[in-house]
């Protein structure tokens, strides 16, 4: 019976979305029981050939449909960021702009939020700074507002329809063999939850970067680079895909991804040139703000001072992307993965939406590293939950220990030890 080797792999997926919607949505156990069966079907995925790979993935991708459907109805939000996007997005289609502190906009915007009536922008976090979101964001945001109008479910909706069908072109342009790992991808837990159902800019960000990568490999180089730029104008921090995936190309390809990428900033860029502060509050960001770093943590408790914190991991990020730039210089896709993943272990600010680029490309340059990010965010959820029933964000080094050390450990093992599936990929 052909269609018998695909039971294990959605058996184990199903399994992993009933762990974590029997429980509140926030439980770190929960997280991590689930994570640990995603794993589990995707090492299933690698270990067995299927040759119904468009079934299989047809039927994990209903099966995550009904399980985030399921959830967002059972689970309340784990993060209000979607209000600054909603609000945002609206600013746009009055007339305004998103570079204005909303504390200081006449403007009012009423939707429903984990079951409560709330008005705009009263209730966004930090309303007294500007969005520090890019203008690909905010044409993104304006889209979803367009079409939702003051309806969240509407909103969410129309966000994971953007996201899912930036899935389905990679799906498409992917190779055989990378096709049931791309769905795989989009059935883990932590990615839908922190992507889809609670908003973030990652995700598409991550998904432009992969089709770039599609593009790039079947020389279209033109719309790969349009792609990169937009990566880029939706965040800055994909930026750093560009010389990674360039690096080995020949003058001419280099000079047509160029172009594309200048078009495609311009023209995301152009919306909103009259604006005073294009940036935003981001510097701020980038100068303050520190969440989920066991590096930050460490260096901060130890009485070193946040400037000289920053500059230290500044110079460890650029130190380990330069090392695995080096180290991988054959083969961007991989250099890039793992990139991401060692200058993640060594940000101030690391939430779990942040693993989305390295996950994302694991059909591409599978490592270990991608997978261990996706169990071990689940520690993200013990400071959230305290959060959450307290009001106060409190981290530990021991917490943080257990989340990042196996990652650290899995970038050093990739760098040293590169996993190639050549012979286990089902379809290879």
């Amino acid at each position: 019976m052909p269609f018998a080797s695909h039971w294990p792999t959605l058996a184990l997926v199903a399994i992993s979305w009933m762990v974590l919607l029997a429980s509140d949505g926030a439980s770190a156990v929960a997280w991590a029981l689930s994570s640990a069966g995603w794993i589990a079907a995707m090492a299933v995925v690698l270990k067995r050939r299927h040759s119904h790979v468009t079934t299989t993935s047809l039927a994990l991708a209903l099966l995550a449909l009904a399980a985030a459907t399921t959830m967002a109805i059972v689970h309340r939000p784990l993060s209000d960021d979607v209000l600054r996007y909603m609000w945002d997005g609206h600013a746009v289609l009055q007339g305004g702009t998103p570079y204005m502190p909303p504390a200081l906009s006449s403007m009012k915007h009423q939707t429903v939020f984990d079951g409560t009536i709330v008005s705009l922008p009263d209730a966004i976090k930090y309303s007294e700074l500007p969005t520090i979101y890019p203008p690909g964001s905010q044409l993104l945001f304006t889209l979803c507002s367009a079409v939702a109008g003051s309806s969240m479910p509407l909103w969410i909706a129309t966000w994971a329809a953007i996201v899912g069908a930036a899935a389905v072109a990679a799906w498409l342009l992917a190779r055989p063999s990378e096709r049931l790992l791309i769905t795989m991808v989009a059935t883990c837990p932590m990615l839908l939850r922190h992507g889809v159902l609670d908003p973030h800019v990652d995700l598409p960000m991550g998904l432009l970067v992969l089709l770039s990568a599609l593009l790039l490999r079947r020389c279209n180089d033109s719309r790969a680079g349009v792609l990169l730029g937009c990566s880029v104008a939706i965040k800055y921090a994909s930026i750093v895909a560009v010389p990674l995936l360039v690096w080995q190309l020949p003058k001419h390809r280099v000079l047509k991804i160029g172009a594309g990428f200048v078009v495609a900033v311009v023209a995301c860029t152009a919306p909103f040139l009259m604006s005073r502060n294009i940036v935003g509050s981001l510097g701020a960001f980038v100068a303050t703000f520190q969440s989920n770093s066991l590096v930050g943590h460490v260096l901060l408790t130890s009485g070193i001072a946040v400037p000289t914190a920053r500059m230290v991991m500044a110079l460890a990020m650029a130190a380990a992307g330069m090392a695995v730039l080096w180290r991988f210089r054959q083969d961007p896709f991989r250099a890039l993965a793992v990139a991401s993943a060692a200058t993640l272990c060594l940000s101030p600010v690391a939430h779990p939406w942040y693993m989305a680029l390295p996950v994302v490309l694991f059909p591409l340059a599978p490592t270990r590293s991608a997978l261990a990010l996706t169990i071990s965010m689940a520690a993200y959820h013990v400071a959230w939950s305290a959060y959450s029933n307290g009001g106060v964000w409190e981290e530990t080094t021991a917490v943080l220990m257990c989340e990042w050390i196996p990652v650290m450990a899995c970038v050093v093992w990739d760098v040293r030890a590169p996993w190639s599936l050549s012979d286990e990929v089902p379809g290879a």
